[in-house]
Parts: C-alpha cells; structure tokens; sequence
C-alpha cells in the first residue's frame, strides 16, 4: 500500500477539516474554503465536495488545496499532524526501486508482437471506459442534489472516479506508444475490474431493457436481471416503451414531460392484474438513450433502498429527473389555464353554449355565440403589461373583451381541479373539460393541477376601437407588408378604462 493510500485510509477529510480549524456541523456541512460561502455548502466526510462551486476529492486533495500544497507535500503533513505510523522515506525508497524494475520492464516487452495486442486492446479499453464515465457522470449529477449524496454509493464512486477515468481516457487517446503499452501492463487488471462493473448495468439491467426496446414486438416481459425481490417489466405497446414496477399505493400518479410519462396504471401482465408505476417514452429514435433512465429508474439501490425511496415518493424521483433534463413543463402556466377557467365558468353560468377554444390553439381563448373572449394573466405583483402574439389576437368580427387577473402562488388559493369541479357543479360537462385539460398537457392525477393561487385582481376590458392593437387594419389598405409573417407587441393595461368582474 503506498502512503497515498495509507493516509486515506487512516484519516477522513472530516478529520483534517476539524483539525484545521475549519468548522462543521452535525450534519458534516461547512462554508467551503474554496470560495466565498456564506452559508454552508460544501459536505465532508471520507472525501469533500461542494455543492456550490463543485471542489472535490480526498483527504490529500482537501489539505493539499487548504494551505497549497502539492498531493506529496500534503501527504507528508497528515502524516506529521495525525501522528500516522507510516514511514515516510522508507516507503518512498521501495517506491522508487519499483518504478525502476517497472521501467525496465516496459523497455524489455515493448516489441513488436505487444505492440499489436496492445492496439487492439486499447479500443475495447477506450469504450469500456467511456460508458463507465457516461454512468458515473450521471450517477454525480443526479445525486448531488440529494442532501444525503455522501451515503449514496454511485455518488461516492462518481467523485472518487471522474478525474481518474478522464485521466485514463487521455493516456489511451493522445499518449504516445510507450505510455499507452506502459498503461496496457499496469492498468490492463483495473479496467477488467471496470468492465467487470458495468456488465451490472450493460450485460445486465441496462442491456436487456435496450435489447427488447430495439425490438419491433408489442408486449411486456420480466427484467432477468434483477433480483426477484425487485422486480420489474419492460413494456412495449402503441403508446410508447418503457418499464414498469408494482406501485401498491391509492394514489394515481400521471407526469407529463417532453416525450415522457410517469403514470400509474392497472394492467394485466401474465394473466393477473396489478397497479403499476410506468415510466414510457413515445420518440422511438430516443430509445437508446432512454434505456439508460429506464435502468436508473429499476435499480434498486444498496439493500433495495432506491426503490424504496422511488415507492414512497415518486414525484421526488421525477422532479429530480426533469430537474436534471432542463425543467421544462408545459406550454401554458397552471395560473394562465386557471385564469382562463375562471372566465369561462363566469360566462358558461349565464350562457351554455360558450366554448374554450385556447385548447384547440384557436385565435381566442373563449368563444361565444356574439363575443370572442381573450384571457391573460400574470403573477407579477405590480404592473399590468400583456403580450399579444400575432396580428389576429385583438381582431374580431363579433365583439371583443379582454380579461386580465393577477395571481399569486398560495396554498388558500384554488387549483385547476378546483376549477374544474367548480364547472362541473355549474353544468358543463365533466367528460370534456378533462378532455380539453389533457389537450393542454393537464391531464387527469397530474400534480400541476393541484398549485393553488390566490386571485389579486380581476380587469375587463373592451377592446373597441379606442383600444391600443395591431390588426390588419393598423396598415395602408388593411394590408400587412408582405414578408411580415407575425407581429408581437407589448400593451400596458395601465391608464385604460376598465371594469371589474
């Protein structure tokens, strides 16, 4: 063992982090040297890394960057500071000796015949290693996030691996001949052991879910291999591809995002029917790609801890996931399709036959039989400027009004599915507003709908003649200049005449 190792096995970061006067909770949090920290964002424990400016390592690397040192000099300091018994100059001297007889060593086999296995060992090597670096890039950014990151295994491996691997990666790419027949004797075991690491995931979970995506097949069938005390289901139906797991809970779930779902659903699978949690992709030329979520989303974690985890709280595992992806939902804001539900329950309640036409992507949101309904909204506090996109937005041959409402986020406030009952209570018919919600991405159990906000203000307007818009009136000879495709524009609502609903 050299003394690299030795003093990492013998003193944690937590320890040099305390010895040196740096201090830390209970939790192992502290301001992080490294940058300017306010607020404690930097975890250590056996190793150290930063939440905010992303510094991380070892016990050496944490003392090394503390008082700017050099990973030997940092070494010969713990083992001077926590009286370790490890002798430095004599486990030197074996070292040097050693490098020695390996130097000899690698000028003695390199020959011809080495040179050709080693060629050839070196692609298998360099694509081994890249889809170890995929995975444990991956495992760090989806589990950083996580306060308890430091007890997550594929976390802790992530940190301790990136750099080595990147390290690797440079000596089998860009390193000359020797170094890389250097690399082939010495490190040729480690990368079996890594390639021996992945089968769990590319001979193992990873590649069965892709091998049967890849398939033309409708059906569903048991993931071999996992363990039976966790089971799962790849599936492939005309809704899509995914996989499945038993979801033994009340709850429906339904997540929308991008091309992919989350959704519970009963489903009969080898004769007998149960309730699933599926988590399905529609974009076929993605399914590769996907398999990797997909085995993520299966894997049971250390003692079956991560699928716990997923069963107790699926929508922690999703916003995690959509976090990780861009964060983006849907195309209309909960407090806009609000907004526009309260409009409509005001006017259906005196006439029946008015229609929610922004589901349909039509010109305005309500129509009605004499009047054309636009609806906007905002959850800014001050201010009451609206965008109008196009030149048909604020034109009309029935007349016009425009309804504006401020909102704000607030847990005394109503949510989409208030709104809906509130409509159907008032008649309209309950089968397709959840048929207009699913057409705007809302579809029935999905958590969005149950954001509430609280309604500030609540304007209507005429827009007349005296109204500030752009139509096609606006130009010479109610025409609009050829090549001008859409027109966008800012009103502010402020200083205009206007009544209150």
């Amino acid at each position: 063992m050299s003394i690299f190792q030795s003093v990492k096995v013998s003193v944690t970061a937590r320890q040099a982090a305390e010895q040196y006067g740096v201090k830390v909770n209970r939790n192992g949090m502290v301001c992080c040297p490294f940058h300017k920290d306010r607020h404690p964002s930097m975890k250590v424990e056996k190793g150290f890394y930063c939440f905010a400016c992303g510094e991380k390592g070892d016990v050496i690397t944490f003392t090394g960057k503390l008082f700017g040192m050099s990973p030997y000099e940092a070494t010969k300091k713990l083992i001077t500071d926590f009286n370790l018994p490890i002798p430095l100059k004599e486990q030197k001297s074996v070292q040097n000796k050693s490098r020695d007889r390996e130097g000899k060593k690698v000028q003695s086999r390199y020959h011809f015949s080495v040179k050709s296995k080693v060629k050839t060992w070196k692609n298998h090597a360099v694509k081994v290693l890249t889809d170890y670096l995929s995975w444990i890039r991956f495992w760090k950014r989806f589990y950083g996030s996580e306060p308890d990151a430091f007890e997550q295994e594929q976390f802790l491996e992530a940190l301790e691996n990136e750099r080595k691997i990147n390290d690797y990666l440079d000596i089998l790419l860009t390193g000359d001949g020797e170094e890389i027949a250097e690399f082939f004797i010495y490190k040729r075991k480690e990368v079996e052991k890594i390639e021996q690491r992945m089968e769990e995931y590319q001979r193992g979970v990873l590649e069965e879910i892709r091998e049967y995506f890849a398939s033309t097949q409708n059906g569903a069938r048991e993931v071999k291999a996992l363990s039976s005390n966790y089971p799962a289901i790849v599936i492939r139906n005309n809704e899509g591809y995914g996989v499945a797991i038993e979801f033994d809970d009340e709850r429906d779930i339904s997540e929308k995002f991008a091309n992919s779902r989350l959704f519970s659903r009963n489903m009969a699978i080898g004769g007998v029917e149960k309730k699933y949690l599926v988590l399905s992709c529609m974009l076929d030329s993605l399914r590769y790609e996907f398999a990797t979520v997909c085995a993520q989303f299966v894997e049971p974690g250390i003692d079956g801890v991560d699928r716990k985890n997923l069963m107790a709280e699926p929508l922690d595992w999703w916003k995690k996931w959509r976090e990780l992806m861009g964060n983006a939902i849907s195309s209309k804001e909960a407090y806009s399709v609000i907004a526009e539900m309260m409009v409509l329950d005001d006017l259906y309640v005196n006439d029946n036959t008015i229609e929610w036409t922004a589901v349909n992507a039509g010109s305005h949101d309500i129509e009605g039989y004499e009047s054309s309904y636009e609806v906007k909204s905002t959850v800014k506090r001050y201010g009451a400027t609206i965008t109008i996109a196009g030149q048909h937005q604020l034109q009309s041959l029935k007349r016009l009004q425009l309804y504006f409402c401020r909102l704000e986020q607030s847990k005394s406030g109503i949510s989409i599915n208030d709104m809906k009952d509130k409509l159907v209570a008032d008649g309209y018919d309950k089968d397709k507003i959840e048929q207009q919600l699913y057409q705007l991405g809302y579809e029935r159990g999905a958590s969005i709908r149950e954001e509430k906000y609280k309604v500030l203000e609540k304007r209507k307007y005429e827009v007349d003649d005296k109204f500030p818009k752009i139509t096609k009136t606006s130009f010479k000879d109610d025409r609009i200049p050829e090549s001008v495709i859409q027109i966008t524009y800012t009103i502010d609502l402020d200083g205009l005449d206007y009544t209150v609903w």
